[in-house]
Formats: structure tokens, C-alpha cells, sequence
């Protein structure tokens, strides 16, 4: 049986709000919050690939702490690393 579009953006959603550490957490889930309605097939592999990377490898990379391999820069790599991580910040903070 073949996942629905709306149940693996849940699913993506979990998996990338729940990584393991708080900042993790924040920037990863914060950007997944902020950009998963409207992703769509590419998009999605894309982003599902890189949140099977582990949170500390993918969280330092995103910070720019490490340099990633060049086979995962994409679109959505650089949006991850473009997001602002305050403004998920704030909105946490307000809820």
C-alpha cells in the first residue's frame, strides 16, 4: 500500500521535529512547519533523504559547524540552511 501525500508529510513532520537534541529540533522541525504543505514529489524525496541523515551530522552542516558532501545540496538544502531558526523560535515560544 502506497502512503498518501498528506500522510507522509505527517509522517516527515514527526520524524523531523523529534530529532534529538533542542536545536535540532527547532531547525529542522522548524523549517518542516514552515515548508511541508507545499511539497511536493522531488521535494519531498529530497527532503526525506536528508532527514534520514543523523541530527548532529545534518544540524552542523545546516550551521555551516561542517562541510556537507556536494551530492546533498538541492534546492531544499538550501532553503533548510536559509531558514530563519528565530522566527521558529518565536513561534514555539508564543504557543
Amino acid at each position: 500500500m502506497t502512503e498518501d501525500l498528506s500522510t507522509r508529510r505527517k509522517r516527515l513532520l514527526h520524524q523531523a521535529t523529534y530529532r534529538g537534541f533542542k536545536e535540532a529540533d527547532i531547525v529542522i522541525g522548524g523549517f518542516a512547519r514552515a515548508n511541508l504543505e507545499t511539497m511536493e514529489g522531488a521535494e519531498l524525496d529530497e527532503f526525506e533523504a536528508l532527514i534520514s541523515f543523523s541530527d548532529k551530522q545534518l544540524y552542523e552542516w545546516l550551521m555551516g559547524k561542517q562541510e556537507q558532501p556536494a551530492n546533498i545540496i538541492g534546492p531544499v538544502f538550501e532553503r533548510m540552511r536559509a531558514f530563519d531558526a528565530a522566527a521558529a523560535v518565536r513561534e514555539i515560544t508564543a504557543q
